[in-house]
C-alpha cells in the first residue's frame, strides 16, 4: 500500500515550471517597489552591494551569499540604498501542480545560504545563458535548472513536507491510490474510483487533478507504464503479456502508451537494458 509520503511524491512529480525573466546586473539608481504583491515567484541571488527587502512584513539588509525566495501573492517591497547598489542574479519563475501554486503548500523560509556560492553562481549563470539561446535543448535544459534550484532551496531549507490542501481529501485519495496501485490489471472506471470515496465523478476528477496535479486516467496510465517499464527490464514476459498485466489489452495502444512516457517502444527499452545502455541514460 502506498503511504503518505508516496502520495506526496506522486504529487510533487506532476510540478509544472516556467521562467518568465531573468537577469544578472546592479539595479538601477532608484530601484524601488514598495508594497506590491508579484504574480510569479522570485529568487534573488545576492552578490554585491546595499539594498533592501521586505518580504511578507520581514525586513532584510541582504548580504552577499543570501539566496532569497520572494513567494508570489505575497506582499513584498525592494529598495537600493546608496550608492553601493546591490548586485544580484534574478529569477522569476512560476512553479504549480495542478492548479496550486508550490509555494503555497510549503513553508518556505525567505532566504537560505548556500555552502559554495561560486557554485550556485555558476548555476544562475547557466541558466542566463540557457535563457538567452535559440537552441532547441534549450527550452529542456531551462526547466532542467530550474527544477535543480528549486529542489536546492528547498533542501537547503530543510524542507521534507508538503501541505496537501485538505487532509480529509488526502485520506479519502489515499484509498483511491491504494485501489489503483492494487487494480492495474483490471478496468477502472473514474466512476467506479469515485464511488469508492462516495464522490460524484466529475466532482472527483477535479479534485483528484487538484490534489495529484493530473486527471484520474493520465495517472492510471503513468501507474500503468511505470510498472511495465519494471516487468520490461526484470522479467522475460512477452510484451503482449505484460500489456495485459497492466489491464491494456491493445498492443498497439500500450506500445503507443509505453512510447509516449518513456520515450521508448518496449522492444527498444529492453533491447537497451540487455546491452547495459540504461534508458535513463538517454
Amino acid at each position: 500500500m502506498k503511504n503518505d509520503y508516496d502520495l506526496t511524491q506522486d504529487f510533487l512529480s506532476q510540478i509544472q515550471v516556467n521562467v518568465q525573466a531573468w537577469g544578472f546586473l546592479t539595479v538601477y539608481p532608484g530601484w524601488q517597489d514598495l508594497d506590491y504583491v508579484p504574480s510569479c515567484n522570485k529568487f534573488y541571488f545576492i552578490r554585491g552591494g546595499q539594498g533592501y527587502l521586505k518580504i511578507a512584513g520581514r525586513d532584510y539588509d541582504p548580504q552577499p551569499g543570501e539566496w532569497y525566495w520572494m513567494p508570489r501573492g505575497v506582499r513584498q517591497s525592494y529598495a537600493s540604498l546608496g550608492d553601493n547598489r546591490l548586485t544580484k542574479y534574478w529569477c522569476h519563475f512560476t512553479a504549480t501542480i495542478g492548479d496550486t501554486d508550490l509555494a503555497q503548500l510549503l513553508d518556505i523560509p525567505d532566504k537560505v545560504i548556500p555552502a559554495d556560492s561560486e557554485q550556485l553562481a555558476g548555476r544562475f549563470a547557466a541558466l542566463i545563458e540557457a535563457c538567452d539561446s535559440r537552441r532547441l535543448s534549450s527550452v529542456l535544459r531551462i526547466k532542467s535548472i530550474l527544477l535543480s534550484l528549486i529542489a536546492d532551496y528547498l533542501e537547503l531549507a530543510g524542507i521534507n513536507h508538503l501541505r496537501l490542501p485538505s487532509p480529509a481529501v488526502n485520506s479519502k485519495l489515499q484509498e483511491v491510490v491504494h485501489h489503483i496501485e492494487q487494480h492495474l490489471d483490471t478496468d477502472l472506471p473514474v466512476a467506479d474510483l469515485a464511488r469508492i470515496v462516495h464522490l460524484h465523478p466529475s466532482y472527483f476528477s477535479r479534485v483528484f487533478r487538484s490534489q495529484l496535479g493530473q486527471p484520474p486516467v493520465q495517472y492510471i496510465n503513468q501507474r500503468r507504464i511505470a510498472r511495465a517499464s519494471h516487468l520490461v527490464l526484470t522479467s522475460e514476459e512477452p510484451l503482449a503479456e505484460i500489456a495485459r498485466l497492466v489491464g491494456i489489452h491493445d498492443i498497439c495502444y500500450f506500445s503507443r502508451l509505453f512510447r509516449e512516457l518513456t520515450g521508448y517502444a518496449p522492444s527498444e527499452y529492453r533491447k537497451l537494458s540487455r546491452s547495459q545502455d540504461r534508458p535513463a541514460d538517454r
